[in-house]
């Protein structure tokens, strides 16, 4: 650490000023309501000082010692009289901005403070602690009126809504959790994420929309967005997943090395497939759903049978690990991209490779269309390629993001494809010409995006919620801001009735 805190200009992007602690630590930085001045905490090997600094002069106003040991966070409240910090000392302070002195020491937790922050409205302080608790504090009595075992490991994040109603806490077992605070100070857990949702898939009959959540697959009832299930059983991240084409089997990869089957009718695991020496990076199915295919970090592609998972071939013939697998319409194909920069297409036939195309960059995505007349990748640039599978000669570059593309599908009948990037965009294409229908710029990068399976709708994961949008293109070209405001509002509502449905 420098000892310094340091101001900068949003607009700009340069620094304004550096405010120098003189050999102590910074630890904690918050700016008052007005913006006028800037509190910081620094240590070293003293009584931790809270320093209070002029954002016009850039001076010290005012140093004042407390915490024995570093103070990890630091809040102004709402009408910016007052500071409250808290500590490796277990302890919550109270600072009067005006008097420049402590007003109140208060202890509670059992563990280091690592969050302290202020309700926007109503007498309460929160604070969280590495004893995996969150305490309410009513002011000025400074006493705690409720007390929660909110986690099962360190809190080192709390959050209160704008109206002062919600308090949103995120701890190291990898949960973030939402409460409702009521004006009796009284606090009722409301919702738990264990992870963000990433990828996502359509159910064949639309009936649900399949995301993956870590170690699990979640569904939700597409309409209201309410939990419908989870698929439970891999121990560590699934990385990809398939639905099957009659929609009764999904497939899922795992950084656990495995693969597996799961019949969506049970919910139940059918089938555990193993094989692969490190994670599974994609899986698979045939279009006749009798067979999955599997790419992990080895060379080798993988066929199993569906739903028995009992092995049903091996392809050999990369050189490094193996990305993305994709079955042909027909299903005599399979096409592969890896990352030694190649791209094969094998014969399911005989198991033997029939082309062989080499580039430069690595493919990270794969998909057959125009009845197989066309073989889809897409590397790092945010092209997509059209290849002849028999030749491998490069036949169309589809253009429209800006940077690499991360997600590719298509619907069953491969008229319509979906496609988000790290530019934060979505795009709608049709295949029959080869050009986008619909293109939709984020504030943030999607996770993933899926068609409806019968075109008319999809969505878009930017983590939770998710959110869903009808595709007619009429309708987007008539006003397409109007129905992107739309869908969000719908998805905010369908938010809130998901974490109604979730606190029942």
């Amino acid at each position: 650490m420098d000892h310094y805190a340091r101001l900068w200009s949003v607009s700009s992007g340069k620094e304004l000023a550096a405010l120098r602690h003189f050999g102590t630590q910074v630890w904690a930085v918050a700016f008052s309501p007005d913006g006028a001045l800037v509190a910081t905490t620094s240590w070293k090997g003293s009584p931790s000082l809270v320093t209070l600094w002029d954002v016009k002069t850039r001076s010290a106003v005012a140093r004042m010692a407390g915490h024995m040991g570093p103070a990890w966070t630091v809040a102004f409240s709402p009408d910016g009289k007052e500071l409250a910090t808290g500590g490796v000392d277990k302890s919550v302070r109270i600072w009067s901005v005006t008097q420049k002195r402590q007003i109140a020491n208060m202890k509670h937790h059992r563990g280091d403070v690592t969050r302290v922050v202020f309700a926007p409205r109503g007498p309460f302080l929160i604070s969280t602690s590495v004893d995996r608790s969150v305490a309410l504090w009513l002011r000025p009595l400074e006493s705690v009126v409720a007390s929660h075992r909110a986690h099962r490991n360190h809190i080192w994040s709390v959050a209160v809504s704008p109206d002062g109603g919600r308090i949103a806490t995120g701890s190291l077992d990898g949960e973030a959790r939402l409460w409702e605070l009521k004006p009796n100070g009284r606090v009722k857990k409301l919702y738990s994420m264990d992870s963000p949702l990433f990828l996502l898939r359509y159910s064949r009959d639309g009936e649900h929309l399949l995301a993956t959540a870590g170690k699990d697959v979640k569904l939700f009832s597409p309409l209201l967005q309410l939990p419908a299930g989870r698929l439970q059983g891999h121990t560590n991240w699934v990385t990809r997943l398939a639905v099957s084409p009659k929609g009764r089997w999904v497939a899922t990869a795992s950084q656990d090395t495995t693969a597996r089957l799961w019949d969506l009718t049970t919910r139940r695991c059918v089938a555990v497939l193993k094989g692969h020496p490190g994670q599974v990076r994609d899986v698979a199915f045939s279009p006749d759903g009798k067979l999955v295919a599997t790419a992990g970090a080895d060379p080798l592609i993988r066929l199993w049978t569906v739903p028995e998972g009992k092995g049903a071939g091996v392809l050999k013939g990369h050189k490094k690990q193996v990305l993305r697998v994709a079955f042909s319409q027909s299903g005599k194909w399979l096409a592969s991209t890896g990352s030694d920069g190649e791209i094969r297409v094998w014969r399911l036939a005989d198991r033997k490779a029939i082309a062989t195309i080499r580039t430069r960059r690595v493919h990270y995505l794969v998909a057959f269309a125009r009845n197989d007349r066309w073989l889809l990748t897409a590397a790092q640039r945010g092209t997509i390629n059209a290849w002849d599978p028999g030749t491998g000669l490069r036949l169309r570059v589809l253009e429209g993001h800006t940077s690499e593309i991360l997600q590719l599908h298509l619907t069953p009948d491969r008229r319509l494809m979906i496609t988000s990037g790290r530019d934060n965009r979505v795009i709608i294409w049709d295949l029959r010409t080869g050009r986008p229908l619909q293109s939709m710029r984020y504030d943030m990068q999607p996770m993933d995006a899926d068609l409806r399976p019968d075109g008319k709708g999809f969505s878009v994961n930017l983590g939770v919620p998710v959110h869903m949008y009808p595709f007619e293109p009429t309708l987007w070209k008539r006003d397409p801001e109007k129905l992107l405001r739309d869908a969000q509002r719908v998805a905010d509502q369908q938010l809130h009735q998901f974490r109604l449905k979730a606190r029942r």
